[in-house]
């Protein structure tokens, strides 16, 4: 490895004298170009980033390197034929191509590099020609013809050259130190000659941890990037060497569920407060790179790594630290943990001590110098639990000074009181986006403290009140429109006794949907029921009513006229779970609710009803696994004839009841962990 360093500086140091010479300029694009500096990404599989996944954007090394460079300073554009990557949040042009040998990169590299016009190539091939054993003993004659072709298509340009990567396997591995060996001695040779190449030692940067098979992981391109940051260092010289030169700030996001994000929607990616603040970070240029073993959020927009666990108390955190701290060698712990403790009463006396040994253990297992920001618990919507908060913090602070005036290393994010009730809450515990945006801003103005230049969002509490935590969609039939319904419901069926109990509770909300029906004054009419419509009838619906509305929660009640009507029962769940996968697709993310039918008035309907709500049962628990979706029991809830308007429709009296099951069934979905689809979103 000395060596290897050795000859990195060897080849800056040369190719730093030649560009000194008398009657030699800096490379031009660095110096005299107003235009972004041009950069090619040219080689294989490694290139195109195989093995990559979404927190490196499944572009490999190019978009954490991206990143790197912006925080630099760095104006520039990536170039290329092709594109790979998420092209939302990077620049996918790239010239990698799966696979591809030496001789099959030399082939077209005329082409790829006259009409890209590069001002800088990053070379990384060799990797497929290793694999396949493929004529090794020429291989550094064809790759000293490859940099040939590249200087004679882009006459001036500068190639930042990286190693291969080491290998698994012993035998791979032996070919691969021999193809280094004769690389760095070409690039030496060539730095020398033509003063227009720096090398990139890859070989020794990848732990084991850092493969997939042959190729990198996301940390292991991560590694890389910083590898092609430094390489570059010397040939941008507008840019700030001290960011490309160095590693990114390891923040650790660690806590219970608020650190996982529960509760949080689209604003924040899914990722609560880690969203907004990377977002904050992003702004302020600084360097960083959140890190984990686990993931949740929207990986295609954030850094979704973090430390967080749904329901975990202070001890089954620390219980993680001396596992996955020595690893990740977090250079910022950001902590919030406390609020199961005080949920749970779990032996809260004994909570300041468990707190502090916790302190105390983030110190020795994480990266020297460590800086430790310490939140105070979220106080509660509840009172019970507000109280037990509120004593908790107490000790977190008086722990936090201590232990700051002793080490140095401790900071106090105080958010016991930061967020307003009923408007900043998703429920009891957890906030929805407006809180967690708050929080964010709160650990910014903390890190504030030891980062230079982060510029901290302030958020500006309005006179009016906010937009409703939860937004709720009643979506279905008859009985969702409240046919058969009274005064007692204000003419709104379940929706009038809903409103009244939601509105008596701490929970923020807002009826949505096209449709209005109830008396106004005295409840939310909105919704998306529909006079006498069967199953197939509404699942041409949902697309203009669902669709851009963005509802929280989705109440979904169909079936009335299908069983009253005896129409084509055989089949009438496979019309279901059409209608509700239509629901799905429109919302992907909202908690949808399913109800099953209530009992008839009638004995010649009960049959028809029990047989569709098993088949409900069915439907909903087998998806329960992979989205987040409930039942509302309705079976068994109705008196018979009593509570009946007609043999499937209710009185006031019924849809009472109906209401508290729809209460109950939207509490407990909110309070559990939901489980997200594909696409990024991991819980």
């Amino acid at each position: 490895m000395k060596k290897n360093i050795k000859r990195f500086l060897i080849c800056l140091l040369a190719t730093s004298l030649l560009l000194g010479l008398p009657g030699t300029a800096f490379p031009a694009f660095a110096a005299a170009k107003a235009e972004p500096v041009r950069i090619m990404p040219l080689g294989d599989s490694l290139v195109v980033g195989l093995g990559s996944g979404t927190s490196t954007d499944a572009s490999g090394f190019r978009s954490p390197l991206q990143a790197t460079l912006k925080a630099a300073g760095v104006d520039f554009n990536f170039v290329g034929s092709s594109t790979v990557g998420n092209a939302n949040r990077m620049d996918p042009d790239n010239e990698g191509h799966l696979s591809y040998r030496i001789d099959q990169i030399a082939a077209r590299a005329t082409r790829w590099v006259e009409a890209a016009s590069p001002d800088i190539v990053l070379l990384l091939v060799g990797h497929q020609d290793v694999l396949a054993n493929y004529r090794l003993s020429a291989a550094i004659d064809r790759y000293a013809d490859l940099l040939d072709t590249v200087r004679d298509a882009a006459p001036g340009v500068q190639i930042v050259v990286g190693t291969l990567v080491d290998q698994p396997t012993s035998s791979l591995q032996r070919k691969t130190d021999d193809f280094n060996a004769d690389l760095r001695e070409l690039i030496d040779q060539q730095a020398i000659e033509f003063g227009d190449v720096t090398l990139v030692e890859l070989s020794g940067i990848l732990e084991r941890a850092d493969y997939l098979g042959t190729v990198p992981n996301d940390p292991g391109y991560k590694k890389i990037s910083q590898a092609f940051a430094a390489g570059l260092a010397d040939l941008l010289p507008a840019a700030n060497k001290d960011i490309l030169t160095s590693s990114p700030l390891k923040i650790v996001a660690m806590g219970s569920s608020e650190t996982v994000g529960l509760g949080s929607g689209i604003g924040a990616d899914f990722a609560g407060y880690r969203g907004y603040l990377q977002g904050i970070l992003d702004d302020a240029s600084i360097y960083y790179d959140f890190v984990g073993s686990q993931k949740a959020g929207n990986g295609f927009n954030i850094d979704i790594d973090h430390e967080g666990y749904s329901g975990w108390l202070i001890g089954n955190i620390g219980s993680r630290i001396p596992t996955t701290f020595p690893r990740l060698q977090p250079d910022v712990v950001l902590l919030n943990i406390g609020s199961n403790d005080c949920w749970f009463s779990y032996a809260l006396n004994d909570a300041p001590r468990r707190f502090e040994r916790l302190i105390d253990d983030i110190r020795y297992y994480a990266a020297p110098d460590v800086k430790i920001v310490v939140s105070t618990v979220l106080e509660s919507t509840d009172s019970s639990q507000a109280r037990k908060v509120k004593k908790l913090n107490e000790s977190i602070r008086d722990i936090v000074a201590t232990q700051s005036a002793k080490y140095g290393d401790v900071y106090l994010a105080d958010l016991e009181t930061a967020l307003i009730k009923g408007r900043d809450y998703f429920d009891v515990l957890h906030p929805d986006d407006s809180g967690y945006e708050k929080i964010a801003n709160i650990f910014a103005n903390t890190l504030s403290e030891f980062i230079d230049g982060l510029n901290v969002g302030v958020i500006d509490d309005p006179d009016v009140p906010s937009t409703p935590a939860v937004t709720i969609m009643p979506f279905g039939d008859s009985i969702t429109l409240g046919l058969g319904s009274g005064l007692g419901s204000s003419l709104a069926g379940y929706r009038g006794y809903l409103y009244d109990s939601l509105s008596g509770s701490d929970l923020a909300f807002d009826f949505i949907g096209s449709n209005r029906t109830g008396l106004s004054n005295n409840v939310d009419p909105d919704h998306e029921g529909y006079l006498s419509l069967r199953i197939d009838q509404l699942t041409p619906k949902v697309l203009d009513a669902v669709s851009g509305t963005d509802p929280d929660v989705i109440l979904l009640y169909a079936g009335t006229a299908d069983l009253t009507l005896n129409y084509r029962l055989g089949t009438a769940i496979d019309r279901f779970e059409a209608l509700l996968d239509e629901v799905r697709a429109a919302a992907p993310y909202a908690r949808i609710i399913v109800s099953t039918v209530i009992d008839p008035a009638t004995r010649s309907l009960q049959s028809r009803v029990d047989t569709f709500n098993d088949d409900i049962r069915q439907l909903v628990a087998d998806r329960a696994g992979y989205e987040p979706i409930w039942l509302a029991e309705m079976s068994g809830v109705l008196r018979t004839g009593t509570d009946h308007f007609s043999a499937l429709v209710p009185v006031d009296s019924g849809y009472r009841k109906m209401a508290d099951v729809w209460e109950d069934a939207i509490l407990r979905a909110l309070a559990e962990r939901p489980v997200f689809p594909d696409g990024g979103i991991v819980w």
